[in-house]
């Protein structure tokens, strides 16, 4: 392209991943025929179409920046009013970007908020697009503050919710845990977990959680507790019958339509993995590395984890605000490129 390189969020390093991963990548790593690469330029031309003529960013204007939320969103209404596209074609445009940006955050970790961001972005060609929101710590706290402790039921929702948590396990997993699950007498207490595909993980507890846990088996199952016992378990069929999920869903609508009173921020009508997408997300926003919080929920993949990480705007923006940007403000050095924003990608015959 004759371009010269430039530091990390520049056009030229931004150009540079664009060709690689169009001429090298997909091909030799992925293995994708001449036909899918070609299809995959395609959409990528039409996206850099979109910046072009919508935003009339030029050439030498090309960043990272392009490639947001926000940017992304009116490129999907616009393939769809302007294009005429339909859902699934739209659904497959939007797949490549992401595989784009897959692509650019395992190259550089500092272009991986910008492909958590992205993932927020659901398909609607099969009736997706709900954007499971987490809760902020603040409609966290009220959400506990709503729990009714005073009785058994509220501080076993109160232990039961606070494992959710604090280990940001699926509710499933939580309800499969036997008191043989649990190991607090250790130096470094924890559960192990069966996920899904009946793969087994160990969780480490916080100090506060393990208070609670002991407290709660002392009260509800005395002090010679059965090992198979379920830690949460049916109030009908007794200890060795697990609770059900719809029992668990049904306490937390109960209690997050208390709290919604209070703070609009609680959904009126919670879910269970609302409660793991912000234990998550939390975690990111603690500067926790996203390949522990991966190891954590159980994925297999990092590309499965974001799924998991939803941030808001602000929180976003904050983050970011975190980092120190190695770029200088001066104006870039580009000479003048002939053709427009698609001058900037090749695909080699």
């Amino acid at each position: 392209l004759g371009i010269p390189a430039e530091p990390l969020f520049r056009s030229a390093s931004l150009t540079d991943h664009m060709n690689n991963w169009l001429n090298d990548y997909l091909s030799n790593v992925r293995n994708f025929s001449s036909k899918t690469v070609s299809c995959y330029f395609n959409a990528l031309c039409l996206f850099l179409d979109f910046l072009e003529e919508e935003h009339k960013i030029p050439v030498k204007k090309i960043d990272i920046k392009c490639l947001s939320r926000t940017y992304l969103e009116e490129w999907l209404k616009w393939l769809q009013e302007k294009r005429g596209n339909s859902k699934l074609t739209r659904d497959h445009r939007l797949a490549v970007i992401m595989s784009f940006l897959s692509y650019l955050q395992s190259r550089d970790s500092k272009y991986k908020l910008t492909y958590i961001e992205a993932s927020g972005i659901k398909g609607i060609s099969h009736g997706r697009g709900k954007i499971v929101e987490p809760l902020t710590k603040k409609g966290l706290k009220v959400f506990f503050e709503c729990i009714d402790c005073s009785t058994k039921v509220g501080r076993r929702d109160f232990i039961m919710f606070t494992i959710m948590y604090d280990i940001g396990c699926r509710v499933g997993e939580l309800l499969d845990i036997k008191l043989r699950d649990l190991f607090l007498d250790t130096d470094a207490p924890h559960v192990r977990i069966r996920g899904k595909g009946d793969k087994s993980r160990t969780m480490a507890f916080s100090d506060t959680t393990v208070l609670l846990i002991r407290r709660y088996i002392k009260a509800t199952f005395g002090i010679c507790p059965s090992p198979d016992a379920f830690l949460f378990h049916s109030s009908h069929n007794g200890i060795y019958r697990r609770m059900s999920t719809d029992a668990v869903n049904a306490r937390l609508d109960k209690i997050s339509s208390k709290a919604h009173a209070i703070c609009p921020d609680v959904p009126l009508h919670m879910h269970s993995h609302q409660l793991r997408h912000s234990s998550a997300t939390h975690w990111l926003l603690d500067n926790v590395n996203p390949a522990i919080i991966s190891s954590a929920l159980g994925h297999s993949s990092l590309s499965t984890t974001v799924r998991y990480l939803g941030i808001s705007s602000e929180e976003l923006r904050t983050a970011l605000q975190k980092r120190a940007c190695p770029v200088s403000p001066e104006e870039d050095s580009f000479t003048k490129v002939e053709g427009g924003l698609r001058s900037l990608i090749k695909v080699k015959k």
